[in-house]
C-alpha cells in the first residue's frame, strides 16, 4: 500500500490547458474514483500518474519519494485498461505472467503468484484458453489478473468496465471492489459511470475542465453538494433544478410565488437556482396550501421505481413514486393528467445563480 501525493501538477497540450494546477492526496489503501463528463480531465490525470504522460509543471509523490520523472516502469503501478490489452496468441495464464517473464522473475514465484491471481478471481479453469475463446467479462478479470500477478503499491483503473454490459458492469462492480478489499493496494478508478463511482469509491474526486469540483464520500457528494455542477452531476435521475425568486412571505416562504412548506428558513427576498432531487418530491392528488399544480407529461416505470416527468408553474420537474404504495398511484397516472407535487424543505438545495456555489439557508 501506499500514498500518491498530487502537488501543483499541470498539463497542456499546445496551448489548450487540460489540467490546471491541481492538488490531490490519496491515502494508503484507499479506492479513489476520477469522476467527470468527457473531456474532464480524468484519464489524462490518471496517466500522468502512471507516467504516461508529461507534466508541464509540479510534483508525484508515492509514499513521500519523488516519482514525477521516473519511468513507468518505475513506479510500481499496474494499469487495467478499458481495451483489456490481451495478446491473442497467448493462454490465459501467459498473458497473466508476461510481465513477470520479461524482468526475470523467478520461476517459483511467477507460479505461485499465477495460482494465486486465478483463484483469487475464479479463473484456474481458464488458465489454458485464449483471450477469443472468452467472454468480455473474463477477458477483464485477465487484464485484473495480470496487473494482481505484479503486486504493485498502487492499481489504476481506466475506465475497465465500460465494454460490458450492464447486468455484467453490476456484477464485475462487487467483484472489483472485493479485490481492493482483499489485496489491501490503493486504487484509483477513472469513470464517467457516476454509478460505478458511487457504489465502490472510498472518496470520489469530481472533475469539470481539469479542476476539482469536490472531493468526498459517495454520501457527501451526494447529499452535500458545493456547487450546481456536483448537485446536478450526481444522481440518476438528474436532480430537479428550478431558477427563481426565493421569497420569505407572509410567515410562509414562497418559491417563484409557489408556496413551500414550512422547514426552509428565508429571511430575505433573493434570486436562486433550487435543487430538489426527484425523491423528495412528493405527488398528490388533492391540493394543499404548499401544494405545486403538476401536469404529468410522461410516466417512466423501471421496476423498483416510477417517474413522473411534467410542468408546474415553476419549471419541468421529475418525482419519483413508488410502484407499491398503497394508492396504487404509478399504475394509474397517465399522461395529461393534473395532479399536485410538494417539495420536502428539509431536502431543498439552494445555489447562487451568478457563481451556482452552494447557499445556507436563511
Amino acid at each position: 500500500m501506499a500514498t500518491v501525493t498530487i502537488e501543483g501538477v499541470r498539463k497542456s497540450y499546445g496551448r489548450t490547458e487540460i489540467i490546471p494546477p491541481i492538488d490531490l492526496e490519496i491515502a494508503s489503501g484507499e479506492f479513489i474514483a476520477l469522476v467527470g463528463p468527457s473531456g474532464s480531465g480524468k484519464s489524462t490525470l490518471l496517466r500522468v500518474i502512471a507516467g504516461l504522460e508529461e507534466i508541464d509543471a509540479g510534483r508525484i509523490l508515492l509514499d513521500g519519494k519523488d516519482i514525477t520523472r521516473a519511468e513507468p516502469s518505475e513506479r510500481d503501478m499496474a494499469m487495467v485498461f478499458q481495451s483489456y490489452a490481451l495478446y491473442p496468441h497467448m493462454t490465459v495464464a501467459e498473458n497473466m505472467v508476461f510481465a513477470l517473464r520479461m524482468r526475470g522473475a523467478d520461476p517459483a514465484e511467477i507460479d505461485r503468484r499465477l495460482t494465486a491471481a486465478l483463484r483469487m478471481l475464479g479463473m484456474t479453469d481458464y488458465a489454458n484458453r485464449k483471450p477469443g475463446q472468452l467472454s468480455g467479462g473474463q477477458r477483464q478479470r485477465v487484464a485484473m489478473g495480470r496487473a494482481i500477478v505484479r503486486q504493485p503499491q498502487v492499481f489504476l483503473f481506466d475506465e475497465p468496465l465500460s465494454n460490458l454490459d450492464a447486468k455484467l458492469r453490476a456484477a464485475t462492480r462487487l467483484e472489483l471492489r472485493a479485490l481492493h478489499d482483499q489485496l489491501g493496494a490503493t486504487s484509483i478508478f477513472v469513470t464517467h459511470d457516476q454509478i460505478e463511482a458511487m457504489t465502490m469509491a472510498d472518496r470520489i474526486v469530481l472533475l469539470d475542465r481539469g479542476r476539482i469540483q469536490q472531493i468526498g464520500t459517495p454520501q457527501q457528494i451526494y447529499r452535500e453538494p458545493r456547487n450546481r455542477f456536483v448537485a446536478s452531476f450526481i444522481g440518476s435521475p438528474e436532480i430537479n433544478m428550478l431558477r427563481g425568486v426565493l421569497s420569505p412571505g407572509a410567515g410562509h416562504p414562497s418559491f417563484a410565488g409557489l408556496p413551500l412548506p414550512d422547514g426552509l428558513r428565508v429571511t430575505a427576498e433573493r434570486k436562486v437556482d433550487l435543487g430538489v432531487r426527484p425523491e423528495h418530491v412528493s405527488v398528490w392528488t388533492e391540493p394543499a396550501p404548499d401544494r405545486w399544480p403538476f401536469e404529468v407529461e410522461a410516466v417512466e416505470f423501471t421496476g423498483h421505481d416510477a417517474f413522473l416527468l411534467g410542468k408546474t408553474p415553476a419549471g419541468r420537474i421529475t418525482a419519483r413514486v413508488d410502484p407499491d404504495s398503497e394508492n396504487g398511484l404509478a399504475d394509474r397516472v397517465t399522461a395529461g393528467q393534473r395532479l399536485h407535487v410538494q417539495v420536502q424543505a428539509r431536502h431543498v438545495l439552494l445555489f447562487d445563480p451568478e457563481t451556482g456555489l452552494r447557499l445556507p439557508d436563511g
